[in-house]
């Protein structure tokens, strides 16, 4: 498939799309679409990857903010080296860079799942942050696991290491704010849930579309 297939199609899902809520085969083909961007990104010469991070919209990116963060919880479980790799190169490739709270949680996560999995971390974020076309965010994706401590700690970011009946997970901020607490359940209130935010979200999109369209 061309990249400038790979791109549409990654840029087609609408805004706060959530592949939780994905079938199987749906999954699948939304996986298939990054692992083949990421793979062209990875061969490709810095003038194909300008072209893809400079391409990608604002629903493609947080798109591939829910595939990294996957693919941490992944490498977490399974301790595998590539799929940290699989993670790196999305934030990379959408203009991540360590100075953001998007791209610094993510590569925080990631981190964390290198680091508790016995992951060479340096070489892996070398290597990632060697792909970035923005020399200031190759550099800082490269030095983040050199940060000190409580500079790349998931909390920081808003992430938590949970346990989960699938083993050891990373719960995102949105996750953690929506989670019922038990002064709540006593209180009889109801917490607002995250598809209540992204409902409100949608509804905020559908006034100003031109925002799907953006590349910031």
């Amino acid at each position: 498939m061309k990249i400038e297939d790979l791109i549409r199609q990654l840029n087609h899902y609408p805004m706060w799309t959530q592949i939780g809520g994905m079938d199987a085969s749906q999954r699948g083909a939304f996986f298939a679409t990054v692992k083949a961007l990421s793979d062209a990104f990875e061969s490709g010469g810095m003038e194909l990857r300008t072209l893809i991070t400079s391409s990608l919209t604002r629903p493609a990116k947080y798109m591939l903010y829910q595939y990294t963060w996957d693919r941490a919880c992944e490498a977490r479980r399974s301790g595998s080296r590539a799929t940290i790799l699989e993670g790196l190169i999305p934030v990379v490739m959408a203009g991540g860079r360590a100075d953001r709270p998007t791209a610094g949680g993510l590569l925080a996560v990631l981190l964390r799942a290198g680091e508790a999995t016995g992951q060479n971390v340096t070489d892996l974020f070398t290597y990632a942050g060697d792909l970035s076309t923005n020399e200031e965010a190759r550099s800082l994706v490269r030095s983040f696991p050199s940060q000190r401590p409580e500079q790349r700690d998931i909390e920081r970011f808003g992430f938590h290491e949970i346990r989960t009946r699938a083993g050891v997970a990373y719960e995102t901020p949105e996750a953690r704010m929506s989670r019922p607490r038990w002064w709540d359940r006593i209180a009889g209130k109801r917490r607002v849930s995250r598809e209540d935010v992204l409902d409100t979200m949608r509804a905020i999109e559908a006034y100003y579309p031109e925002w799907n369209d953006s590349k910031d």
